[in-house]
């Protein structure tokens, strides 16, 4: 899930840099081998150290309650679970399901609506997989494999925009990919690079910037702010 500011870049010159919010706590009492969700996060942290300050932008997924209510949310925030509260379906641990995956993301999405960073936020809900249910539609770009064009694309994925100038009740019918979203950033905040220029193998350059989702002009909308369920 991404988290960004609908704003231009004269705006967020004095905001921090983005972070990835990623480590699964583990909660006292809770089987022992729902540690590796945990240790998914740490592991990725402890990858990017070597390489500079990246590392130290990988935090734990509740830095983004507090950054909330000290106001110092980074522009752009990627917030991603771990097993432990996906929507997959519960795996033979006892851990995930699509009910404690549901409320992980309403609890956060609650706590973002109800700030000041609700009127000129934007958030892109999507998933890694489509779940292995059956697309009719083939993959527009079949290519993949190959030094010059690596990556094709496949089955369909969820996508959710959720922000006040979202266009309501609207259907996407454009074609776009997991590369929209970074296009989409570099589109909003006049980026004079993408991150094709740094690696000519990156999607983002020829992806669509999904800015047609969006009408800047609307009254904007209203917070949303959901119930979490009572999961069995």
């Amino acid at each position: 899930m991404l988290v960004a500011p609908l704003a231009s870049v004269s705006d967020v010159e004095n905001e921090s840099e983005g972070r990835i919010v990623r480590a699964t706590p583990i909660a006292e009492g809770v089987r022992g081998d729902r540690g590796r969700a945990a240790e998914a996060g740490a592991a990725l942290r402890d990858e990017l150290q070597p390489h500079g300050k990246c590392g130290a932008h990988v935090v734990h997924f509740d830095e983004f309650e507090k950054d909330i209510a000290a106001k110092t949310l980074p522009a752009v925030t990627w917030l991603v679970n771990q097993d432990a509260d996906s929507e997959h379906p519960s795996l033979p641990l006892g851990i995930g399901g699509v009910c404690s995956g549901e409320n992980w993301t309403v609890h956060r999405l609650n706590k973002l609506m109800a700030s000041d960073y609700w009127k000129d936020t934007v958030v892109f809900f999507t998933m890694d997989d489509f779940g292995g249910w059956y697309d009719h539609v083939a993959p527009p770009r079949k290519y993949g494999c190959d030094a010059n064009a690596p990556y094709g694309l496949g089955f369909r994925v969820p996508l959710i925009i959720i922000s006040p100038y979202a266009k309501p009740g609207f259907v996407f019918k454009e074609v776009s990919e997991h590369a929209s979203i970074p296009r989409f950033i570099e589109t909003i905040f006049h980026a004079s690079k993408t991150l094709h220029d740094l690696d000519p193998a990156a999607m983002d350059a020829q992806a669509n910037d999904l800015m047609n989702a969006f009408d800047f002009k609307q009254a904007p909308l209203s917070p949303l702010i959901l119930a979490e369920r009572t999961c069995p």
